[in-house]
């Protein structure tokens, strides 16, 4: 271990170290040797390579899975004597003590921008290109961590056609890399950014694009005077907010969007998209860091991070949505080393979101005249013995394992293994969702 430390540390400005114990040889000694990408163990002839990545992307900022507690960062790799030499991976970092979780990260099919993490369904949403010039996708990550490593399965969808907002620049092959993004969890709604150019003006604005994320449809696009810096959407009152600079070049906070749901039973999610101000903001605001923000639900607090001066200190401002005004944290509320503040987006929408259930009462279990029946009777209905799988370990249930709803069954398949033991041999069935019946053995 020390032999490969020291072998990094003496080639660190090389394009690549070689490590094979005892010996050491840096890439840019001579001609590098070719190549040959292995998951897991190199064979005991080949060298290691020994990598770090070359870029953390500022397309999409670090997104916050909490289930897991795994902050992801989009990084770029360049791998030489290979095609394509760019490569983009998923680099998950434990968010308790900033080490990596994985011991290798996961390779994306293409690189990503303007991510975001939906807490609802464990997964991250952005826009991507097939290549660049090619037509705009909505892009959507599923992770399964389950087997000790990091998976991830991707999934383009095209929605280049369905973004009809006057000025768009998306036909030039462009597209907003500035790393904005936000979802609506109980809307299920992406909100992120596209250019647009507008009459009279040098100024590159933006367009507001909100989609579905289940039927993977463009709700709205609308092009606004402003060229935003970040995004925070308030998903218990659903309305999008942003930082940016107006068509004068004066930084304010706006309102950007609101949304409805225009149906009681299935959810048919309406955006309306109107821009107004909310404030300028104050003198000190010289440099915004893109999408670094977040917000607080209940108390319609957002927070974001600027500098006065380009090489001064990151500095936190509160903005309260509710009553139109700022507060500017003490300038030592991020440590003096701090060169770069990405604030992440919240997990959840508060504890509005409710994801257990009040468990069903025993309301009486009664033994029949022979004594070779008992009925056990809730008073609601009951998961009937189901059992909640996490197949990606995110700690929320994605399926159940049912162990028979209509068969007569060994009762340890539905009661507790306390309770199943003073009726040994006994079967049950359920009659209806808040009924079981055990017939018992003699």
């Amino acid at each position: 271990q020390g032999g490969r430390a020291a072998c990094v540390a003496s080639c660190n400005n090389s394009t690549q170290v070689y490590f094979r114990s005892p010996d050491c040889r840096c890439g840019a000694e001579g001609a590098e040797p070719a190549l040959e990408e292995v998951t897991g163990l190199c064979p005991p002839t080949a060298w290691e390579v020994f990598r770090e990545y070359d870029y953390r992307s500022s397309m999409s900022p670090s997104t916050y899975d909490a289930a897991r507690r795994l902050v992801y960062q989009i990084v770029t790799v360049r791998v030489p004597q290979v095609e394509p030499s760019i490569r983009h991976y998923v680099h998950a970092v434990d968010a308790v003590d900033g080490t990596p979780r994985f011991e290798f990260d996961a390779m994306l099919e293409r690189m990503l921008f303007n991510a975001v993490w939906d807490f609802g369904h464990s997964r991250m949403v952005a826009l991507s290109f097939r290549e660049w010039g090619s037509s705009l996708d909505l892009t959507v990550v599923s992770f399964n961590t389950s087997i000790g490593a990091l998976r991830v399965k991707q999934e383009h969808h095209p929605i280049q056609d369905q973004v009809s907002a006057a000025g768009a620049l998306l036909s030039s092959g462009l597209a907003s890399a500035d790393g904005m993004g936000t979802v609506d969890v109980l809307f299920g709604t992406y909100y992120t950014v596209v250019p647009a150019a507008t009459p009279g003006s040098a100024q590159v604005v933006h367009i507001i694009v909100a989609i579905d994320l289940e039927s993977k449809r463009v709700l709205q696009s609308v092009t606004l005077p402003i060229t935003l810096m970040n995004l925070q959407i308030n998903a218990l009152q659903h309305v999008l907010y942003g930082a940016g600079a107006d068509l004068s070049g004066r930084y304010a906070y706006f309102e950007l969007c609101r949304a409805t749901d225009a149906t009681a039973s299935r959810p048919e999610i309406s955006v309306e998209c109107q821009s107004s101000e909310l404030g300028a903001l104050p003198p000190v605001v010289n440099h915004m860091y893109l999408q670094s923000a977040s917000i607080d639900h209940q108390l319609n607090y957002a927070w974001f991070t600027y500098k006065q001066a380009a090489a001064g200190r990151p500095q936190i401002l509160e903005y309260h949505h509710d009553s139109a005004d700022y507060t500017l944290w003490h300038e030592d509320s991020l440590l003096p080393e701090v060169a770069y503040a990405s604030l992440f987006q919240p997990a959840a929408a508060g504890p509005q979101l409710v994801f257990s259930l009040q468990p069903p009462e025993l309301l009486y279990a009664r033994f029949s005249h022979t004594g070779d029946r008992l009925r056990i009777l809730f008073d609601r209905a009951t998961l009937q013995g189901a059992v909640p799988l996490d197949s990606d370990s995110d700690g929320v249930p994605d399926t159940w394992d049912e162990p028979g709803t209509g068969e007569r069954l060994p009762c340890e398949h539905f009661l507790d293994e306390r309770t199943a033991s003073a009726l040994p041999g006994s079967l049950c069935l359920w009659r209806s969702p808040s009924e079981l019946v055990a017939d018992v053995t003699p």
